[in-house]
């Protein structure tokens, strides 16, 4: 079927399911409590009396307050790429809507190929020009 319409659909299946992945990611980092894996990290000795400060205000190990911090910052990073996805979706939509409006001005371009090589050749001539110019 060439509907425009089952495009869309499975363009939102998968925004759907890369929502429901993020979602279902951030749930298992944060209902991960079995700490097993132990690491060790160098911060400096102004960043660890800032997050030993907080700890001790927050009545917190140092761990459990940089694991928040970091759980809090991908949770971030997660919704901003969702975000840029959202929008990248919305454009694509938008662009489709107008190639199928014929309103973009293409469908007056008989051969699009041809008239951006011809455009091309245009840029390159006055590429050259400027360098001879500049010598």
């Amino acid at each position: 079927m060439q509907n425009g319409n089952t495009n869309t659909c499975e363009l939102t299946i998968v925004e759907a399911y890369d929502v429901i992945d993020y979602i279902m990611d951030i749930q298992q980092v944060i209902n991960d409590t079995n700490y097993s894996v132990r690491t060790q990290i160098s911060l400096s000795p102004s960043l660890y009396r800032v997050i030993k400060e907080r700890a001790k205000r927050e009545d917190k190990s140092l761990a459990q307050v940089i694991r928040e911090k970091v759980v809090a910052q991908l949770k971030k990073e997660e919704e901003k790429e969702q975000s840029t996805k959202v929008a990248l979706f919305r454009l694509t939509q938008k662009i489709r809507e107008l190639r199928k409006s014929k309103e973009s001005g293409w469908a007056k371009v008989g051969n699009p190929a041809k008239l951006i090589r011809k455009w091309r050749n245009r840029e390159d001539e006055k590429r050259e020009e400027m360098m001879v110019n500049a010598l």
